[in-house]
This record gives C-alpha cells, structure tokens and sequence, in this order.
C-alpha cells in the first residue's frame, strides 16, 4: 500500500514538472510559416571598390524603396502587407527579408536583378515557422525558415542560378528553382538598351493616363506620351505592376500581355524610337517569356 501510495505520489510530482517545464517552454505561441528571402551580390570581392559602393548605394536605395512599397496594407485584399520586417542589409552585400505572403518575393528579386544589372545577385527563399518572436529588422530572428532559405542561396551560388528555393515542397521548390534559372540566365544576358525598353515599358503602365487610369493608350493626338522620360535601370520607385496586379488577384490569372498590349506605343515615344523597334528589342530580350514565367512562380508562391 505505501510503496502504491509512493509510486503514485512519484507520478503525480513527474506530470507536474512536465506540464511546468512545457508551460515555460510555450512562453512563444507556435508561429505560422513565413517566407524569408536571403539575398547577396555575386563576386562582389572582385568588383571594383568605387563600382562596388556605387551598387552598394543603388542596392539601399532598392530595398527602401520596396520596403516602403511592400508594407502596406491592402496590396492583397482582405491581408495585412506582404512583407513583415524591413528589407535590410545584415552584413557585406548580403541583405534579407521576411514575407507574410511568399509571392511578394518575386517581386523584389525582379526589381534588384534588374537595378543591379548586369552584376549578377544569387537569392534563396525559404519557408517556415520562426524560433523568435516576429521583429522589425530580421538580423534580430531565427528559426527553419532562415535555415532553408540560407540553404537554397548556397545551392543557388553553387548552380550559378538567380535563385533555389526550399520549404514548399519538393515539387513546388524544384520547378521555382528551375523557373527562376531559366529565367535569371535569360535576362542576365539583357543589354542596357534591352533593359531600357522594358523598364520604360513597365512604367508607362505604371503611369496613369489623362482620364486617371492605369495602361491606357487614349490621348489627344499630337499630345506628348504620359509617364515623362523613361525609366534610368537603376533608380525610381519600382516598376512592376503587373506583378502588383497579380498580388491583388490571388487565384486569379492576370495575363502579362494583355497588361501591355496597349502602351508600347507610348512607351516607344517616351524612348524616342519606333514602335518596331521597340517590338524587336522585347523580343530579343525575351521579354514576355521572362515575364510569364515570374507570374508562374507567382502563381504557385500564392496557393
């Protein structure tokens, strides 16, 4: 009967101290899956020191610039912003940020692939829960999610590709590793003009027309092109609206060419160059294949 008594008494003092230590261990709630994206200039250590500053530069002036984009409210309905935490360098070239809503990244590696062009930036995404609390600046976390993403960018770095991927699944990571490859070793061969057509291209979408609407090509005739002088490669606020387009229609296919059948006109005056020539520069770029597959890895980044 004591030795029960005792035995029973043992248990009863082991479940206590399991449920205590289980309790202080909780103190975190289980934190919901983010995406989190790890950036780095390649070869940087090779670049000249002047050039490299300059990028440096350019490379800041990118990340707040999309920071201050990605931060708001309502780019996807109904959903807080899409980006969680600042988008800030943590040491050297590299700098990394942390979406709520993992498709916002394709975004940003659009935007500092091309601000940066032609040196070459390597990305790696990864999703997963956190092992810290959610902070402003992401130096300040930790957890899966930083681990898979720092491991993409080294098979990233490894293949010579825009960007790996790892957390989503192996299917899901495998086809965004090979999208975005494809798509990384079509645009690094971009020449400057190539990619001043398509930044000038971008941004008369961008700009609203005389009756306020995004993408139209009405004006009155003789009257100069909507949206000012093109877009310089590395400077001004980002031009993708057709990816913000997509973010804002979840589930729903936004067609690229359709956003940008009706301003090439206007973006060819903005360049001071024909229609016809405008055409042939996209399409040499690869433009619109380039551009379908970054609303594919969109598309699968938002299930």
């Amino acid at each position: 009967m004591i030795l029960a008594l005792t035995v029973q008494t043992l248990s009863v003092q082991n479940e206590f101290r399991t449920k205590m230590n289980t309790s202080s261990q909780g103190s975190l709630p289980a934190s919901p899956d983010v995406a989190v994206l790890v950036g780095d200039l390649h070869a940087s250590k090779k670049i000249d020191r002047d050039e490299r500053a300059r990028l440096q530069d350019r490379l800041r002036e990118t990340l707040r610039a999309l920071e201050e984009l990605l931060r708001q409210d309502g780019l996807v309905p109904g959903a807080p912003a899409p980006l969680a935490t600042r988008l800030a360098l943590t040491g050297g070239d590299e700098f990394q940020g942390v979406f709520r809503e993992a498709a916002a990244a394709v975004l940003v590696v659009r935007e500092i692939s091309e601000r940066l062009h032609p040196h070459k930036v390597r990305f790696g995404l990864g999703r997963g829960p956190l092992a810290t609390r959610l902070a402003d600046h992401p130096a300040e976390m930790d957890g899966p999610a930083f681990h898979r993403a720092r491991a993409a960018l080294d098979r990233a770095r490894a293949r010579d590709a825009l960007l790996a991927a790892e957390g989503f699944g192996d299917e899901v990571d495998d086809i965004l590793s090979a999208l975005f490859h494809l798509l990384g070793a079509q645009r690094e061969r971009w020449t400057r003009r190539q990619l001043e057509y398509v930044r000038a291209l971008r941004q008369q979408v961008a700009a609203p027309s005389r009756e306020g609407r995004p993408g139209t090509t009405s004006r009155p005739k003789g009257e100069p092109a909507a949206g000012g002088s093109p877009a310089r490669p590395g400077s001004g606020a980002p031009t993708s609206p057709d990816l913000l387009l997509a973010l804002a229609a979840p589930g729903r296919h936004v067609d690229p060419r359709s956003i940008f059948r009706g301003v090439q006109f206007r973006a060819a005056r903005a360049l001071g160059i024909s229609p016809a020539t405008l055409s042939r520069g996209l399409r040499a770029a690869g433009f619109f294949a380039i551009t379908a597959a970054e609303h594919a890895a969109l598309r699968l980044l938002a299930r």
